[in-house]
């Protein structure tokens, strides 16, 4: 299977066009993304915006295991 991690800014078309051919989408949350950051200036995740993502994806691939697993 295959399951696209997306940004929250990422354009809904895309998230549509994934849907439509059966790929899955775990879109991060985004509160707090600024304090994922490096800095104003260097939108690079940090050691803690790479650990808060990485969450995010965990939880989201449990639940579609978990909802796999019950069809």
């Amino acid at each position: 299977k295959l399951v696209f991690v997306l940004h929250p800014n990422t354009d809904g078309r895309f998230v549509e066009l994934a849907k439509k051919y059966g790929i899955k989408t775990i879109i991060l949350n985004n509160k707090n993304i600024a304090s994922w950051m490096l800095s104003k200036n260097d939108e690079h995740w940090s050691c803690f915006g790479h650990q808060e993502a990485s969450k995010q994806v965990v939880k989201n691939l449990n639940a579609i295991i978990k909802n796999n697993k019950s069809k």
